[in-house]
């Protein structure tokens, strides 16, 4: 149930909504490209309302690791 709660649907126009903004489900396999990991810590900033304390995050990944 929480990973239909939680997860990203597309709208009819391609945008992406939640049903609810207090759950957040994510596949952490898709983590593969520069700033997706960002991408995480702001909706999980989101999630307990504390967005202004994480701005300006950057990440990359290396691949070869």
């Amino acid at each position: 149930m929480t990973s239909v709660i939680g997860a990203e649907l597309l709208h009819k126009q391609s945008e992406a909504v939640r049903l609810s903004r207090n759950v957040w489900s994510f596949d952490a396999e898709c983590i593969e490209d520069d700033d997706d990991d960002a991408v995480v810590l702001g909706e999980f900033a989101a999630l307990t309302g504390k967005e202004a304390q994480v701005a300006q995050i950057k990440s990359s990944i290396d691949g070869d690791v």
